[in-house]
């Protein structure tokens, strides 16, 4: 944490608000020399100076005319802030510090010229509780395109019964809404927020406005606020979709497609991160950054090939990661090998179905010759019965003629 230093001027005025009153007195000392200090009658120009730590905004009237004026704030550990005084109603005026916070405390001076005379008014904000006791590190993001999570550290000193409660806001004119869906540690305190749904049509234009305050028992709370929240740049994104890896020349060519987005933005407002990692378990020394194109590629050498590669994609400005793709093989010795896998795949497949035909042809005819014996050929048997009916007719020729046969009958 480092350490600011101020230069400050002998009436106790930092040299950038003395910067600014230059310029104020340059506008009023036409009529005759300006100075700074107390006006005539001893008393300020402005009454009912009021910080109103919501809106962040400073409201004063003035008891008599003023020529000009300035406001500044000054935080610890943040730069001073100047801005100029505008008109709120008919007798009143305002100065917003919108970006600010003030959960360190602040001190809020106004400068008005008087007659040629410049004079200042401070008010000085405390926030108020048990030093420790509230809550540090608010931080939300975006994610799945319309949810999103924020989340804090409970206070180093903070009661075990403390009640951290988060109210929200998406205009500085809105009315402020309370967390629906807090998340708990394993003490049961609140340590985060679930949104469901984020409301209204995205737009890259959005603030969120968010403030932590705490309620317990044994101590008072301090507050936490934060600086507008830009949705758009604390986004986290899916994975880059759809990675290939494809020959392309002597080297590879990876192609992938961008992820869903909440709030639609040109491709070049992506940055992709690029993890080739080599076979074997080595990697590149260097990452690879290539930024968003309508179509999204990038040429890998040839040196790269049987090796992996995955990636990852953020915005361009924002500093969120989404987690990494799953890693995509490529390379002609995987390419080769997975080849000859397939032929040899192909082969015993080609040969495993020829032997089957062969084992049901086989099967097929040895049943068939079971149940149908083969059946005598009818030309054959019609020839031999011819050859026999003529050897039966020759033999029959050569008999001799037959004799009368006399029956002798013995008689008694």
């Amino acid at each position: 944490m480092g350490v600011r230093l101020r230069l400050r001027s002998p009436c106790g005025v930092t040299v950038s608000e003395l910067l600014w009153l230059s310029v104020l007195l340059s506008l009023t000392s036409c009529a005759g020399e300006a100075s700074v200090g107390p006006t005539p009658d001893g008393q300020g120009p402005v009454t009912d100076l009021q910080l109103h730590p919501r809106q962040k905004m400073l409201t004063w009237k003035y008891r008599s005319p003023v020529s000009a004026g300035l406001c500044s704030m000054d935080a610890p550990l943040s730069p001073a802030v100047n801005t100029t005084p505008r008109v709120l109603d008919q007798d009143t005026y305002f100065c917003a510090f919108p970006s600010s916070v003030l959960h360190r405390g602040a001190t809020f001076t106004v400068y008005s010229v008087v007659a040629n005379v410049t004079v200042q008014q401070t008010l000085l904000f405390r926030n108020p509780g048990a030093v420790g006791a509230g809550a540090t590190n608010l931080s939300c993001v975006v994610y799945a395109v319309s949810f999103m999570n924020c989340s804090w550290v409970p206070g180093r000193t903070a009661p075990a019964d403390t009640r951290y409660q988060l109210f929200f806001w998406f205009h500085p004119n809105d009315a402020e809404a309370e967390c629906a869906h807090y998340l708990r540690d394993s003490k049961g305190m609140h340590v985060g927020c679930h949104f469901n749904q984020l409301p209204g049509e995205p737009r890259t234009s959005d603030n969120y406005f968010f403030l932590v305050n705490g309620t317990s028992s044994q101590a008072a709370v301090p507050f936490l606020d934060a600086v507008p929240f830009v949705p758009f740049l604390n986004e986290k994104y899916s994975p880059p979709g759809n990675i290939m890896v494809r020959p392309a020349g002597p080297g590879f060519e990876v192609r992938w497609e961008e992820p869903p987005r909440r709030f639609p933005q040109s491709p070049s407002s992506l940055c992709y991160e690029l993890d080739v990692q080599r076979k074997g378990g080595g990697r590149r020394t260097e990452p690879i950054f290539q930024r968003g194109q309508d179509q999204n590629r990038y040429e890998l050498a040839e040196g790269e090939a049987g090796s992996f590669v995955r990636l990852r994609v953020r915005h361009m400005r924002g500093t969120i990661w989404s987690e990494w793709s799953a890693a995509v093989g490529f390379g002609p010795d995987r390419g080769h090998d997975v080849l000859a896998l397939a032929r040899v795949l192909s082969a015993v497949g080609l040969a495993a179905l020829c032997t089957v035909v062969m084992m049901v042809v086989c099967k097929k005819y040895s049943l068939q010759q079971r149940l149908l014996p083969p059946i005598p050929r009818v030309k054959d048997e019609l020839k031999a019965a011819v050859q026999l009916e003529q050897e039966v007719t020759m033999k029959e020729a050569d008999l001799p003629e037959p004799h009368d046969v006399l029956v002798v009958q013995e008689t008694q």
